[in-house]
């Protein structure tokens, strides 16, 4: 019990200190924002609603994550992103346990510990783990303590058929938390069979049969509910950001693992001890023999955690990897990875290597190479953190530029008797602070733009769906984009010869901003449609604010009191300085 509790009060201390060099923050990524909206907007009384009064869309990814938060979020408003923050460390800290638990039946408590202190040194010296289990407030943090949880059962399961219940039950949950669960609903069953078999163990039809129900049920159950609550089978968001094209999701995928390897290159250590593993355990399946023998429990254990690690690192190359940084994907499974390192009675088992000493070495490894190695390998070191210099810090801030650019129109917005609808494609913190309804024109939470015929392809995962038809039958009359970066087409300034005309900057057509939304600028039927031009209102002094309007709308606005100057190439951007890169 004491053991215990020193080792969740290790982690909610690490989770603590970690926060701490993010300054405290509770305001998460701008997919996290994605996610407040949904939590209000069903703790209301509105259901599954991006906009109020909106469509039903499924433009989160995570839908128990949702119940949860919207939970938290009716208990209390203003500070349920506190809670999502000690839920985070709550699960951290169950994961850690998980870790004790799993180790202790691989091997002594000796090698147990050590497994723990080196894993905490992990998480907290590699700057990725705890921003993306903790600070983010994703669902990260919940899909890894599940799957490191189905992953212990399955341990477990070896020696005790009682655990299938667990596995099951766990199965189920995994189907609610994220749609990667279908691939991994799959690959636990056939692991069971897979270790039961090879251990020469009679395979009861009961454990089995009650492993895939549970899983078959929740993803049937949940599929149904789709399609009669949302018309759809899958999430929109993974219409908007899948590609139909195997090989293309192969290159991206690949690129994604090769890009998260080079900023933590302990990635290429977890992946070369799988292959290593899976090496040493084929000659002891015993496939090639008569009449092989039985596998020993070491090994079985150790084909479980090498062959769920190596399953981790090829699930991006089917789905494509996504835009994150610091591996997102892959971090999940770092427990995991651990625990396959830590195997010693399989590595004494596979090599013949006798480890009678190696705790001795393996502690003074720790403090001499293996922590100083977490902290000075990864591209961001853990001194780089405060200065916000991790991609997280930069999601950080596109969700805090969103909700100032929500406010600061509701404020240029406010004469109007109803707000206008606004073209985003940075779509978190701006929904959750905007007034009016919020057009995503990347689709995440468009099931018009998810399930147009654009390609999904050519542009930078999960930013291209955008597409003009979609974009010209909606006609939102405000087109924002985003404001953040050193070219835009959306800008707010104190002056308005500060204003400047989007195509007047310096290889645009070659601009991220001009690769999301596919050249749209340049588009004959959009330039007829839409016009740069700068506004402001007297009411609302010192707020002027440059962007595509619909040019129908603008005499709408010159009728409400609106000053409008449509832009001309001849209005170029002068100096300033970008708030993003």
């Amino acid at each position: 019990m004491v053991r215990t509790l020193l080792i969740f009060l290790a982690a909610l201390a690490s989770c603590f200190l970690y926060w701490s060099l993010y300054a405290y923050t509770s305001i998460g990524i701008d997919d996290a924002q994605i996610y407040f909206v949904y939590f209000r907007n069903f703790a209301e009384g509105h259901g599954f609603v991006y906009n109020t009064g909106g469509e039903r869309v499924e433009g989160f990814t995570s839908l128990l994550w949702t119940l949860l938060g919207a939970g938290a979020y009716a208990i209390s408003p203003l500070n349920f992103p506190y809670f999502l923050l000690l839920l985070n460390g709550l699960l951290v800290g169950g994961t850690l346990l998980l870790i004790d638990r799993g180790m202790r039946l691989l091997g002594g408590q000796a090698w147990t510990t050590l497994a723990i202190i080196c894993f905490l040194g992990y998480s907290v010296l590699t700057p990725g783990y705890l921003d993306w289990m903790l600070i983010s407030l994703m669902e990260t943090g919940l899909w890894a303590f599940l799957l490191t949880a189905a992953v212990v059962s399955l341990l477990y399961l070896q020696t005790d058929q009682r655990y299938v219940y667990a596995l099951s039950a766990l199965l189920a949950l995994l189907v609610l938390t994220r749609p990667e669960s279908m691939l991994w609903g799959i690959y636990f069953i056939v692991m069971v069979v897979l270790t039961y078999s090879l251990q020469i163990r009679k395979l009861q039809f009961r454990p089995v049969s009650l492993m895939a129900g549970a899983f078959v049920a929740a993803l049937v159950g949940l599929v149904v509910f789709r399609l009669s609550y949302f018309g759809y089978p899958l999430p929109n968001t993974y219409y908007a950001k899948m590609s139909g094209d195997l090989f293309y999701n192969l290159f991206q995928g690949g690129r994604y693992l090769f890009l998260s390897m080079v900023q933590l290159p302990m990635f290429w250590f977890f992946l070369i001890i799988s292959l290593v593993s899976l090496v040493l355990l084929v000659p002891k399946l015993g496939w090639h023999r008569p009449a092989p023998e039985p596998l020993s429990k070491a090994c079985a254990f150790q084909l479980v955690l090498a062959g769920t690690t190596f399953l981790s690192f090829m699930i991006p190359l089917y789905t494509g990897g996504d835009h994150f940084g610091m591996g997102r994907m892959l971090q999940p499974l770092v427990p995991v990875y651990f625990m396959m390192i830590f195997n010693i009675p399989f590595w004494k088992e596979a090599t013949g290597i006798h480890f009678k000493k190696a705790r001795t070495l393996a502690m003074g490894g720790m403090v001499l190479v293996v922590f100083p190695l977490f902290y000075f390998s990864a591209e961001v070191p853990l001194h780089r953190v405060p200065e916000q210099k991790t991609p997280i810090s930069d999601e950080i801030l596109v969700a805090r530029i969103g909700r100032a650019d929500a406010e600061k129109l509701n404020r240029l917005f406010a004469p109007l008797a109803t707000m206008p609808a606004v073209g985003v494609s940075a779509a978190g913190g701006f929904a959750w602070a905007y007034k009016g309804y919020t057009f995503d024109m990347l689709g995440l939470n468009s099931t018009a733009m998810a399930h147009s015929d654009s390609e999904r392809e050519g542009v930078r995962k999960n930013h291209a769906s955008f597409d003009v038809n979609t974009l010209l039958e909606i006609k939102p009359p405000v087109f924002h984009g985003y404001s953040h970066g050193s070219a835009v087409v959306a800008r707010f300034h104190q002056q308005e010869e500060e204003a400047f005309h989007p195509l007047s900057q310096q290889g645009f057509k070659d601009l991220f901003v001009n690769e999301i939304f596919k050249g749209v600028f340049f588009d004959p039927q959009f330039q007829q449609t839409y016009i740069p031009a700068v506004i402001r209102h007297p009411q609302v002094p010192g707020l002027i604010y440059q962007a595509y309007f619909l040019k129908s709308y603008l005499p709408e606005l010159e009728q409400a009191g609106y000053r409008v100057r449509l832009l001309s190439m001849a209005d170029v951007r002068k100096g300033f300085e970008p708030v993003l890169e």
